[in-house]
């Protein structure tokens, strides 16, 4: 009885660990935020069928907003949205959308922002059918926002996959807690000049509107016209009063579906000394954004000066406007440090001494020789990837001063930076690695970690730099020892920099390998093996004839 008791006891103990596991806590995701407000925004109509547009985050899955969009083609017209504002920053850990009107699939863009003006897609739903969890959807993310905005694309009769314009938005809800400390990493404009037009600002703006960190200011400038374009290089020049490790720029233009659906193109270019510019970016499109005017561009490098050139705008997708209006222009980045080298001693001028006849000593060991890679490739990275010119060979041409640049993905369900967003290289036979360098070419920590492997299928990790490290000397260089480990195939997986998630570029100039080539230890190609099972079938056939010629005598 006493050992039936204390089984039950420990029976009950786990039931009880179950029920404490399992049970839905709203610690997982945090307690659920409030909106300060809610807009629907650049719809055709509603809301329509006596529904509200409050029914859309009033806790009720079973009340819906009905609105109508705009139809182009198999879409949505672009820009039509609802947007959600916190009131504050918040560390947002989950965010819950869901759909009325089970007979039509529901697809969407989902955007976070903490500013209002640089926006990221965290998640995005474009089949045209529901998967297992049917028209919910449960974005589970740790990021600061204080507004998600939801892109509406399009809604889908089930059996026909026909776009239909009611758009049936059940409920938003958003979990986590006020932010405790908010990193935006917007740069304090220090000046800007508008530079090369033939006027402006026109119509009662102002200069200061483009950078004042209100998105629904602006200012207006005219520009001389040329031959399908301006001409004179119109231009904003922004000075941010000191050097900045630049991870993206972001830029709002009206909507285009205002007015004369007007489209603006341009160029960025980055500067540190207000002398010698490199472009970074460049748009050029007469009728469509693909997006509803705003933009968040990665920009990568060091910069105190921005020039963002007005090269056109197209009223109705085909006149060259007089007019060019931008309402916010915005840099994000953190504060250039220079990086600290150590200092130099002169070398002390010692006597000459007088030359020794002493035998010479033998080295105790061979130093590990540079082995040659055969071949990279790339795995895990946006199809955009390798960019601007560069290329997988570039990362192993013995010229630190090219280099392979790819993307990882940016929301949805690809492969991020991490795990699964690598490059292999072949040593082109097994060696015993020494020592392993990496040279990322940039001032910016990038972190990764080393695999290797024998057989290109089976990897061990060997070294790991998943977090910030010192930022001394040369510290984008990375010398790692490998310890004699043996391996044919070495694998450097991007996991990323101090910029992401918000810039997924990726760079790396150089990886320069050090071994010694050793015998291949895989027992099917030993020559041993090869001539024992030989050996063994001559020998049973001498046997066998042997044999059959003394029958026959």
């Amino acid at each position: 009885m006493k050992f039936k008791g204390i089984m039950a006891f420990v029976i009950g103990l786990c039931l009880l660990a179950s029920l404490i596991q399992y049970q839905p806590s709203s610690a997982e995701s945090g307690a659920k935020l409030a909106f300060s407000s809610v807009s629907a925004n650049y719809f055709a109509g509603g809301p329509n069928f006596g529904t509200k547009l409050t029914n859309a985050y009033d806790g009720d899955p079973a009340t819906f907003a009905n609105y109508a969009a705009h139809k182009v083609g198999d879409r949505y017209r672009e820009g039509t949205y609802f947007l959600f504002d916190l009131g504050q920053v918040c560390d947002v850990s989950k965010i819950t959308v869901i759909f009325a009107n089970p007979v039509r699939t529901h697809n969407f863009e989902l955007y976070t922002s903490v500013d209002g003006i640089s926006y990221e897609k965290i998640f995005e739903f474009t089949d045209k059918e529901y998967g297992a969890n049917g028209s919910e959807f449960n974005i589970v993310k740790n990021i600061q926002a204080r507004y998600i905005k939801l892109m509406a694309l399009g809604a889908y009769v089930n059996e026909s996959r026909d776009l239909n314009e009611n758009y049936h938005l059940a409920e938003v809800a958003a979990y986590g807690k006020v932010a405790d400390v908010v990193t935006v990493n917007r740069i304090e404009v220090a000046d800007v000049v508008a530079k090369n037009f033939a006027s402006g600002p026109n119509f009662g703006q102002v200069l200061e509107h483009l950078t004042d960190g209100n998105p629904t200011t602006s200012a207006n400038y005219a520009p001389h016209k040329g031959d399908g374009q301006y001409k004179n290089d119109p231009h904003f020049l922004i000075d941010l009063g000191d050097l900045y490790e630049l991870e993206k720029v972001a830029l709002i233009t009206a909507h285009p579906s205002l007015g004369n659906k007007r489209i603006l193109c341009f160029d960025i270019y980055i500067s540190q000394d207000n002398e010698s510019f490199e472009k970074v970016y460049s748009f050029f499109n007469k009728t469509s954004y693909g997006h509803d005017g705003y933009f968040n561009i990665p920009v990568e490098g060091v910069a105190r000066y921005i020039k963002f050139s007005a090269t056109a705008a197209f009223d109705n997708g085909t006149t060259l406007s007089d007019n060019y209006q931008v309402y916010e222009f915005a840099a994000y980045g953190t504060a250039y440090v220079e990086p600290t080298t150590e200092p130099t001693t002169a070398p002390t001028t010692e006597p000459t001494p007088e030359p020794t006849t002493e035998p010479a000593t033998e080295p105790t060991s061979e130093p590990d020789d540079m082995i040659t890679i055969v071949s990279g490739e790339m795995h895990g990275f946006s199809d955009n990837s390798p960019v601007e010119g560069t290329k997988i060979e570039n990362a192993y041409d013995g010229n630190d001063a090219t280099l392979v640049k790819v993307i990882g993905h940016v929301g949805g369900t690809g492969n991020h930076l991490g795990d699964n967003a690598y490059f292999t290289f072949d040593l082109g036979g097994l060696y015993e690695l020494g020592d392993i360098r990496l040279n990322f070419g940039t001032t910016r920590a990038h972190f990764y970690k080393i695999l290797v492997s024998m057989d290109g299928e089976n990897y061990t990790e060997v070294k790991s730099h998943t977090s910030a490290y010192e930022k001394t000397g040369e510290y984008y260089i990375r010398n790692e020892e490998l310890g004699g480990v043996k391996a044919r195939f070495v694998r450097i997986v991007a996991y990323g920099t101090v910029a992401s998630p918000g810039n997924q570029y990726y760079m790396l100039n150089e990886i320069s390998v050090f071994g010694t080539e050793v015998d291949d230890e895989n027992p099917q190609t030993s020559d041993a093996f090869l001539v024992i099972p030989i050996m063994v079938v001559l020998s049973l056939s001498i046997s066998v004839f042997s044999r059959k010629r003394r029958v026959m005598v």
